[in-house]
């Protein structure tokens, strides 16, 4: 029973990655999935030529390289292969055939050796965010910043690019790709923030936390666009679906953050943000900031709204307000929820 369920969650992993890969052909052409996969082929396997002698085959962090190894190559072959690519998505979702038996073998090898390990897809749908031949100037935040737009694209009325405004398009676009490779290969914030500094003589003499700010920011906002994404397409099949603003708080958390969190929405519908200026935008997802460690939340209306999920209280947000000293009168609370019975503030 444990083999058939490993066997099972492999094969599903396997599908939703090669179901991401062709949509992001299709989106982006196979000639940029190609060399996508390519490239975090190329890093997976030098990576384990390195690592694999010190920590042992065996260990969970080889299991887990070789294992997203295996998927990439397969799905390589799937949008590579002359012919292939139309078969398999004439197959409604089965990807069991011979050609892909070996590799869910392999990922249920690896998933009951690790549990979870093989039901792990690749990282392919958030990359595919950042991918600008598919979503233009929404690719990244870098992007939009340097095409002068807002959070759907539209021109802004003025830029506030600060930091993260000062590389020319062909410079962010090559960070782009870089956190691509990063996610498919499952590369640590620290090997991306290195990636993009090697490329950026601004960034080497910079402070290491501009870089891993950028590296932080573009990730969760591809997460962030993936999540979205789903949730919209999810919100087409099931009823009452609905988003919700999830904030981290710890001693780095600022009153922005806590005037948000808990914000409930309708899978189209956009969240608020109020900065402490008092100015306001609207964004469909997180990140809508440079620092933005904010997380959407999928929810529906049936189900009961855990605390975690609430909006903090109008004490809660003065209380961050006055901690961070801020001059002037606290700007108002966002709109916090669009659908009824969600939202109140206590």
């Amino acid at each position: 029973m444990a083999n058939e369920q490993a066997g099972k969650a492999a094969l599903a992993a396997l599908s939703a990655s090669r179901d991401a890969a062709l949509d992001l052909a299709h989106a982006a052409g196979a000639r940029a999935t190609n060399d996508l996969l390519r490239r975090s082929a190329a890093d997976l396997e030098a990576r384990i030529r390195q690592i694999a002698p010190a920590l042992g085959e065996d260990s969970f962090t080889v299991v887990q390289l070789r294992a997203t190894l295996a998927q990439v190559r397969h799905v390589l072959a799937t949008v590579t292969v002359p012919g292939l690519r139309s078969a398999v998505a004439e197959q409604g979702g089965n990807a069991a055939g011979a050609s892909a038996q070996h590799v869910v073998d392999y990922l249920a090898a690896a998933d009951r050796a690790y549990r979870g390990v093989g039901e792990q897809p690749i990282a392919l749908r958030p990359a595919a965010m950042l991918e600008s031949a598919a979503r233009g100037t929404h690719s990244s935040l870098l992007s939009r910043l340097a095409h002068g737009v807002d959070r759907r694209g539209r021109k802004a009325r003025k830029a506030k690019a600060g930091i993260l405004g000062r590389y020319g398009l062909e410079t962010i676009g090559h960070f782009e790709k870089v956190l691509q490779r990063g996610l498919v290969a499952k590369r640590s914030w620290i090997e991306m923030r290195g990636d993009i500094t090697r490329e950026s003589p601004f960034l080497q003499g910079a402070p290491a936390f501009w870089a891993h700010r950028i590296v932080r920011t573009e990730i969760a906002t591809a997460y962030g666009a993936a999540a979205h994404h789903s949730i919209v397409e999810a919100g087409k099949r099931l009823d009452g679906m609905l988003k919700i603003i999830s904030e981290t708080f710890d001693d780095r958390t600022a009153w922005d953050s806590y005037n948000g969190s808990g914000q409930v929405r309708r899978p189209e519908e956009d969240f608020e943000f109020v900065a402490a200026s008092g100015e306001t935008w609207l964004y469909p997802h997180p990140a809508n900031r440079p620092n933005d460690r904010s997380a959407l939340v999928p929810h529906r209306a049936r189900w009961p709204l855990p605390d975690e999920l609430r909006p903090r209280t109008d004490d809660e947000v003065e209380e961050a307000w006055a901690r961070e000293r801020h001059k002037g009168e606290m700007p108002g609370r966002p709109l916090m929820s669009t659908v009824g019975g969600f939202g109140e503030i206590d």
